[in-house]
């Protein structure tokens, strides 16, 4: 496959840029929902602000492991769809989505279980009978929307990974606005007990969102659309290879619901871009009488999707990369969580300021390490997949210095603003006190932590979970928690010796984490990668045969080509 040499850092800069900013907008957007409910509580009393910030706490424990689950996704859909518009074999973005649907489904019933479960581990964090049953109550608030929540990443990673990010973006934030208003009309109705209540609401809310504009997305795929949803859904690269091949001459376009030939529709059914789209909508052809198989229809080829998507050599592949995914992001969060365990020991107002201030930093690592992290998974993933390893190692570190060089600006505002950033949260001059007291530790880490959450993005892209695991346990634990705990309590620092574990956590797995990115073979990483979506494409192609047969058997009429134009009518459910 020959790559592009005169791909230069500003080419691969701008089209980072499209991919990065909206999702910016949208991990920051889903980040401020977090603190959205400490901000409301916070105003009721400290004793609130500090049930919501030890409810936080456990939540992102718990789906932090569901999160890097997901990851898994970003790995293998990338991969597949750089792969797919170079007209390569192997596993589909559409299956790998039902495949992280089927699995992130199983796994939200352990974590909603614990939510629901949170008075012990309230009380095991020293926590006395009141906050322990306001978190409590918090805590079970967020249980009906966990699943929405995780079957959004999925539509969220879906969209992502096809290069299409405004809608999502949109999306997210029309979320978090919302949230906004409906803690205050929630905690005015129900008291403390609204706020997860707005929550839960907010994100079942932007699952339907989200299923709305995926079926939007696969509707206008492919079309030379103008205005708004062109803005929304047309991904420009795609339209000017649809362009490129049409003036070419090809009819084979991944793109398109239109194909020439039956075994062309099949190819792209493999391929997740053509016979069925991610929701189970199918562009069933029409008969004579322009009669098609109906919702009946799709509604069974969704259920065979999630058939296929189940397989238990797809469902190993995506344990593979999601299991060490889910243990290295909760690997870290905890470790952030624990001490916010340890704070709570050293009273309300101590614990309260020490978790806003992780969701301080939290908002300034996803608005841009971890947003720029996923979108050079993304890149990263599609040009491995696509065969370009020297692109994609350019994509690699314009990533990692555009995340050192955000947070090193942040670190500035951080301080510059350190007396003031508690009145946000609380009128409590003690919170307030403790903040400005954290500030300066706080902004010491920031670029370590840019660079470590890009180059975490891009390594994912590799396929790294399991190293990034091992690492975040060396840094974020034998460092971080471990240096902590010694400072607070032993040389007796308090909270500050706290901040001074997690700085010195943080910077040993940004160093590991840049070495390792350092050391890449990308050659034989584009080559791995396009091995292991080829590799179970004899298997996909025969189970695709089945499907396309089984949904012809729906059609009355059966598959009808039109005479005038020698091209099959495909028109949606």
């Amino acid at each position: 496959m020959e790559e592009n040499t005169s791909h230069g850092w500003r080419e691969e800069g701008k089209t980072l840029a499209k991919l990065a900013l909206p999702t910016i907008v949208m991990t920051a957007s889903q980040q401020a929902m977090v603190f959205t409910d400490q901000i409301f509580l916070g105003h009721l009393g400290t004793e609130q602000m500090a049930a919501a910030a030890l409810g936080n706490m456990y939540s992102a424990i718990l789906q932090y492991f569901l999160f890097g689950t997901a990851t898994a996704l970003d790995t293998l859909g990338a991969t597949a769809y750089g792969a797919q518009r170079k007209g390569l074999p192997g596993t589909s973005l559409v299956t790998w989505c039902h495949t992280s649907f089927v699995v992130l489904t199983v796994l939200c019933v352990p974590a909603s279980v614990g939510l629901a479960n949170a008075h012990p581990i309230a009380k095991l964090l020293g926590q006395d009978d009141h906050i322990s049953e306001l978190m409590s109550q918090f805590c079970a608030g967020l249980v009906p929307g966990v699943w929405p929540m995780m079957w959004s990443i999925v539509l969220i990673k879906y969209l992502q990974v096809q290069n299409v990010v405004i809608s999502p973006a949109f999306g997210t934030l029309a979320t978090f606005v919302m949230n906004i208003g409906l803690n205050f009309g929630f905690i005015s109705a129900f008291g403390f007990k609204g706020a997860p209540m707005a929550t839960s609401f907010s994100r079942t809310l932007q699952f339907i969102f989200m299923g709305v504009l995926v079926v939007c997305f696969q509707r206008t795929k492919g079309t030379r659309r103008s205005g708004l949803l062109a803005l929304l859904f047309i991904d420009a690269d795609q339209e000017e290879d649809n362009v490129a091949e049409g003036q070419a001459g090809h009819h084979h376009n991944f793109a398109s619901h239109a194909t020439d030939q039956k075994s062309d529709s099949l190819g792209d059914h493999r391929l997740g871009q053509g016979a069925v789209g991610i929701t189970g909508e199918a562009p069933l052809s029409t008969d004579t009488n322009g009669r098609h198989g109906g919702v009946l229809a799709a509604v069974r080829q969704f259920g065979r999707n999630i058939a296929q998507g189940s397989r238990p050599s797809l469902l190993w592949a995506y344990l593979k990369l999601g299991i060490p995914g889910g243990v290295m992001m909760s690997c870290e969060q905890i470790s952030f969580d624990i001490t916010t365990g340890m704070a709570g020991q050293l009273g309300a107002a101590v614990v309260s300021a020490h978790s806003a201030f992780l969701n301080i930093i939290g908002l300034t690592f996803v608005s841009c390490p971890f947003a720029v992290g996923i979108a050079g998974s993304i890149r990263v993933g599609n040009l491995l997949g696509s065969g370009q390893p020297y692109i994609a190692r350019l994509s690699a570190w314009l990533c990692v210095a555009v995340g050192g060089m955000f947070m090193a600006f942040f670190a500035c505002m951080i301080l510059i603003a350190r007396n003031y950033v508690g009145m946000a949260f609380t009128n409590d001059q003690a919170v307030i006190g403790v903040m400005a007291s954290i500030a300066p530790l706080a902004a010491l880490f920031q670029v370590s932590d840019g660079v470590m959450g890009t180059a975490q993005g891009v390594l994912r892209g590799c396929g790294k979970q399991t190293i990034l695991m091992v690492y975040n346990f060396v840094g974020f634990w034998l460092c971080g928690v471990l240096l902590g705990a010694f400072l607070c309590f032993k040389a007796g620092m308090g909270v500050i010796g706290l901040w001074w574990g997690i700085a010195s956590g943080d910077t040993v797995t940004g160093i590991l984490n840049v070495a390792t990115l350092y050391c890449v073979n990308w050659p034989e990483e584009s080559k791995k990668a396009q091995q292991t979506l080829s590799r179970d494409a004899e298997e996909n192609q025969a189970i695709d045969q089945d499907n396309v047969e089984e949904t012809d058997a729906l059609i009355p009429g059966g598959r009808q080509h039109s005479r005038s134009s020698g091209k099959q009518e495909m028109v949606p459910v």
